[in-house]
């Protein structure tokens, strides 16, 4: 596998994949560092990666002597949540929540903070001031009137065709679905590896890896949906199938592999969470 230390976006995905793998809650450094070697990430691009990470509040960190323990955190613990345990499909009532702004071009800043938080809320965009979401806009309460700018909350009762063409717009669902059709093709054409993967545990890795990354890449750019305002021919169910598919076949290897590595690291024991300590605890 080529090395990836210039690819910063897939470095972080791999510290994510990396607590999944290992279920845990908190994974010391010197594990991440080697298990990040494993999937093609050098050392120094990695410890440079989590003290990015951790000033940009995607990682928290314990010290345990001379080792730092990590935890996921912020947005990207949320993110992680969301691959890790599944989306929570909202009811769909007839309604949306909705958000109008208008905010001075002069005070752009604070419009761009106002769509980040829209954004993280699982809002989205229809037409420029205007957004719509599934949810109570709470994040609307702190921008008060100042008299310059216009932030209002309410809701707005569509027909289910009207609430569709809304959707799709806000989402982007179409271009979501060309992306997880790509995703798809792309799965297949991975599990054409599997089987010669399944035999070598660092190739196991890497490529449920990659499985994960084409797969999770189209998945958390929207909320999750309720299915009356998704297409019918909606492609998510299909790219999902397709990775617990390659996950299935190649967990028997990359288990080994992993088990393998942490009974040999010296700092195994801090990780925290997960399967590996009850094993530890009753190998020991």
């Amino acid at each position: 596998m080529p090395r990836t230390d210039d690819l910063p976006e897939q470095s972080r995905t791999g510290i994510g994949f990396l607590f999944g793998a290992l279920q845990a809650d908190a994974i010391p450094g010197p594990v991440l560092v080697e298990l990040m070697d494993a999937l093609g990430f050098a050392e120094p691009a990695t410890r440079q990666l989590l003290a990015r990470m951790l000033r940009q509040g995607q990682l928290t960190r314990r010290r345990m002597g001379r080792v730092s323990v990590y935890r996921l955190a912020g947005d990207y613990l949320e993110r992680w949540s969301r691959l890790r345990y599944g989306d929570t499909t909202p009811s769909w009532g007839g309604a949306f929540h909705v958000v109008v702004h208008d905010i001075p071009e002069r005070l752009r800043v604070r419009r761009e903070r106002l769509l980040g938080a829209a954004l993280r809320a699982g809002f989205g965009q229809v037409r420029p001031g205007l957004l719509i979401g599934l949810a109570e806009p709470n994040f609307v309460d702190q921008w008060t009137a100042d008299g310059i700018s216009l932030v209002e909350k309410g809701t707005l009762q569509l027909d289910p065709d009207a609430a569709r063409r809304m959707a799709a717009t806000a989402w982007s669902l179409p271009a979501r679905a060309a992306d997880l059709r790509r995703a798809s093709a792309e799965l297949e054409r991975l599990l054409d590896r599997v089987d010669q993967a399944a035999t070598d545990g660092t190739a196991a890795l890497q490529l449920m890896f990659e499985a994960g990354t084409i797969a999770g890449s189209p998945r958390y750019s929207a909320p999750a949906l309720p299915a009356e305002l998704l297409p019918a021919d909606w492609p998510a169910p299909a790219v999902q199938e397709l990775l617990h598919t390659a996950i299935g076949r190649l967990t028997p290897a990359v288990g080994d592999y992993l088990y393998h590595r942490l009974a040999a690291s010296p700092h195994a024991g801090l990780i925290e969470g997960g399967w590996w300590p009850p094993i530890a605890t009753t190998a020991g």
